[in-house]
């Protein structure tokens, strides 16, 4: 007796894989009014037939869906929502990434993984291997690319610094007196660089070279129309340097942060005299400032409006970086190079002390010419109504001072001196202009940052951190960080705090 095997007729069924934009599209169209039946047997977007149980389990999960789409943290041809297995480790990085892309450093692949080992370290995340396989998943999730950078001037849009010009900017500015609009800006010194270093140091990152304890970070700080230049402001790394002893008033304000870097908290001590400053003058002014971390607006100010540029276009729309810090540097190396050469001639030299350095950055401040500011102010495109004769000219506009006969005759006598006829006087200048000056957010802070959509949370993490100097305290607690993240993520917790 033979047995017969009935063979099916059908195939087996291929397992179909919907995109991202597809299933939005499936979303979209059953919130108007398109039944799943419906959504299933006639797609308008998918070339086959969808199972029910399929658009059933889309509509499920629409919420997700959209929020994923409309974040842009995934790319649109995905096909599977698979999110990270350590989520708050991938929210904490992910903003670590904006943080320091918003300073325009480049992130590397290794440089990724390295910082994510540091958060899950910190966060007590047991087996966590960031490897390539990890990397590459993260990228995606987030739509990350690697690309080379060709210079932050070259990556602002013309269309962001046009809408910025001639949409934004005039509406910010409408109805304040030159005079009480200002801008803020720092910047990287080094304020006893000899000119043989300048090799060694321009273009690259100050970091593990004897020249890190030799710098500092300048705030400048001027008026629309120059009249008015906010007194220098210097962070060095030491609170009480051994040449400050004895010393009643310096020309300069003085902060100390361990990398010499502006902070969260150094910016909130600034803003606070800037702003007391003007109150005092019963003045309401308007300061504008880098897009940055470190740059929060969580004061209440009595006399002072803050305002942010749009992120990474501060090389094309802030004032002081269209020749203002150049100009301060320019004249900071004069007189630098003239108290050297004043040593070589007479056979005595002294140690350049960091007192010496706030002195000459202060002088330099007081040599910009108003006129510079304030042609620096209209090439950014701060140009009220009675400007209009200037509307078209600002490229012709002098916005760095043009380096006088001295200077010349100074930097021949001290190239030839140091053997330096490859260097040019500006390349000199220059040599500090890319050393960081932002401090980065540390894990504790950058998961509360994150998880502060709870109501009050900021405010809590606020005088929880306030303490220490949540950007430059180094590393915290794991006790103290998962505590932090439990409370961002339970609301009750939060308003019992």
């Amino acid at each position: 007796m033979v047995s017969c095997c009935r063979i099916s007729s059908k195939m087996p069924t291929k397992r179909k894989q919907i995109s991202l934009t597809d299933k939005v599209e499936i979303i979209k169209n059953y919130r108007k009014g398109v039944s799943q039946t419906k959504l299933s047997e006639d797609n308008m977007f998918l070339c086959n037939r969808l199972a029910r149980s399929t658009i059933s389990t889309i509509i499920h999960n629409a919420n997700k869906i959209i929020a994923e789409y409309e974040g842009n943290r995934l790319k649109e041809d995905r096909k599977r929502l698979r999110t990270a297995a350590h989520p708050e480790l991938e929210k904490a990085l992910f903003k670590w990434f904006e943080q320091v892309r918003g300073k325009h450093v480049s992130i590397t692949g290794p440089l990724l993984t390295e910082k994510a080992a540091e958060f899950a370290n910190e966060l007590n995340i047991e087996n966590f291997n960031a490897s390539g396989g990890w990397l590459d998943r993260f990228k995606a999730r987030h739509n990350i690319i690697f690309k080379a950078v060709s210079g932050e001037s070259e990556s602002v849009s013309v269309e962001t610094e046009e809408n910025w010009k001639q949409n934004v900017l005039p509406d910010l500015i409408r109805g304040y007196h030159p005079r009480d609009i200002f801008n803020a800006d720092e910047s990287g010194l080094f304020y006893k660089m000899m000119p043989e270093k300048s090799f060694h140091v321009k273009g690259s990152d100050c970091h593990g070279t004897k020249h890190c304890k030799d710098r500092v970070t300048a705030m400048f700080c001027a008026n629309m129309d120059g009249s008015e230049k906010f007194k220098m402001t210097v962070i060095g790394k030491f609170k009480n340097p051994r040449c400050f002893k004895g010393v009643c008033n310096l020309p300069v304000l003085y902060y100390a942060q361990r990398k010499a870097w502006m902070d969260t908290d150094i910016f909130y001590k600034w803003l606070r005299q800037f702003d007391e400053k003007y109150h005092c003058q019963g003045r309401k002014v308007l300061l504008f400032v880098d897009n940055v971390s470190s740059h929060k607006e969580e004061l209440q100010l009595k006399a002072t409006t803050l305002k942010f540029f749009p992120p990474n276009t501060t090389s094309k729309l802030q004032p002081m970086d269209q020749g203002v810090i150049k100009t301060c540097k320019v004249h900071y190396r004069r007189r630098f190079l003239k108290r050297l050469i004043a040593e070589i001639k007479s056979g005595e030299f002294c140690k350049m002390t960091l007192k010496d350095g706030v002195d000459l950055l202060s002088q330099a401040w007081d040599d910009v010419k108003p006129e510079t500011i304030a042609n620096c102010f209209r090439k950014a495109g701060f140009q009220l109504g009675d400007d209009d004769q200037l509307q078209g000219e600002t490229q012709d506009l002098e916005t760095v001072e043009t380096v006088s006969a001295e200077t010349r005759n100074i930097w021949d006598f001290v190239a030839g001196e140091f053997n330096l006829q490859d260097l040019d006087f500006m390349e000199y200048v220059a040599a500090d202009d890319s050393v960081t000056t932002l401090g980065e957010m540390t894990v504790l802070f950058t998961l509360v940052y994150v998880a502060s959509s709870v109501k009050g949370i900021r405010k809590i993490a606020s005088s929880c951190i306030s303490v220490r100097d949540f950007n430059s305290c180094g590393k915290v607690t794991t006790c103290l960080s998962i505590s932090m993240v439990n409370l961002c993520s339970d609301p009750r917790a939060a308003k019992q705090g």
